[in-house]
């Protein structure tokens, strides 16, 4: 079996768990900055990656506060502690993963959806040893029947498209196993632990760039990867999201933020990746080696970043069918967060002058 079945009320409290375990010591409540000035806000990232580039432009350039918003951002290190960060007021806005705000919602605080990032998340890729691949042992993702795929961990987002991959393929017997961190799956593929591993785009070169690994799903492919996904389009990857209470008083910052960072999105896509590297290497991504980020940024433009940020009713759907059917949320759970309540494009048209 590659899917886990959760007793409803029992992940209904894991998610409340999820959201209040850090604590309302763990930082400066972003609260405190609202209560100050209007004019503050402080926004979260799911992790430190080129992805957010958007966000690390309108700062270096300025795009915020040439809308009168004195913003600033910290790094929530992932998913799930950005998502915890955002219920308990310590950050106002979060970009992060897709699938985060509605476990918001069902955990008891209803959060929003008030921008797009990416058109295609870049994390659903699956590689194999390329000695598989030559001896005819494994040629396309349908030959993984029966066999072993590495992930992160179960319920993360390499488990759910990894998943979500398998049921598409009507494939049997397939073990969709919990590695550990990006390293630790690279590891495991290579040490025959498992067949196959989900990869970042990062973990999907360096294979490739090492020589033994071969892709086979890749968002390099868009045709090939829609028809392994089998949801008819591009599922989303990356979204800005805040609680619905922080929309409502606040609307003048969320608009000032939405705007701010269109700029800066606008901007990236403008410019060389050369000159996006040299204007937010230094101050934002320096842990990164130079050259991969700029070919990651590269990448990002021509096949994962957002054309216009909108996340319309139908992406919307697609990442609530990854999620439902109890892999992640029940059916029911997922009926009580529609697109009409729970996304709200209208910062992202006035951004636009749509």
């Amino acid at each position: 079996m590659h899917r886990t079945q959760i007793d409803l009320k029992a992940r209904r409290q894991m998610l409340v768990l999820m959201l209040t375990g850090l604590g309302a010591s763990c930082l400066t409540s972003a609260g405190a900055h609202a209560q100050g000035s209007a004019g503050k806000l402080v926004f979260g990232i799911g992790n430190l990656d080129p992805m957010f580039s958007a966000g690390f432009v309108a700062l270096k350039r300025g795009f915020f506060k040439d809308v009168g918003l004195d913003a600033s951002f910290i790094d929530c290190q992932n998913g799930p502690r950005a998502r915890q960060m955002l219920a308990a007021a310590q950050v106002d806005i979060v970009a992060s993963a897709s699938f985060d705000p509605m476990i918001i919602t069902i955990a008891g605080k209803r959060a929003k959806v008030i921008a797009g990032i990416d058109q295609r998340l870049p994390y659903a890729n699956v590689i194999v040893r390329k000695e598989d691949v030559d001896s005819g042992r494994i040629k396309s993702f349908a030959d993984l029947a029966g066999k072993r795929i590495g992930v992160s961990a179960p319920k993360s987002a390499f488990w759910l498209m990894a998943t979500q991959m398998v049921e598409t393929a009507g494939l049997k017997g397939v073990d969709i196993r919990g590695i550990g961190n990006l390293p630790s799956m690279l590891a495991a593929l290579k040490s025959r632990q498992v067949d196959a591993s989900m990869a970042t785009l990062p973990m999907m070169d360096a294979a490739v760039k090492e020589g033994w690994g071969v892709p086979i799903v890749s968002i390099n492919d868009p045709d090939g990867w829609r028809k392994a996904i089998g949801l008819g389009g591009d599922v989303q990857g990356q979204w800005i999201y805040a609680l619905e209470d922080f929309v409502k008083s606040r609307p003048e910052a969320v608009q000032a933020f939405v705007t701010g960072w269109v700029k800066g999105h606008d901007f990236v896509m403008a410019n060389k990746p050369e000159a996006i590297a040299d204007l937010i290497y230094a101050d934002y991504l320096s842990s990164f080696d130079k050259a991969s980020m700029t070919e990651t940024i590269a990448t990002y433009k021509e096949k994962i970043w957002s054309k216009d940020n909108m996340v319309t009713p139908e992406a919307y759907k697609r990442v609530v069918t990854v999620m439902a059917g109890d892999r992640l949320v029940s059916d029911a759970d997922a009926a009580k967060s529609p697109y009409e309540t729970d996304v709200d494009m209208r910062f992202v048209r006035k951004a636009r002058g749509m």
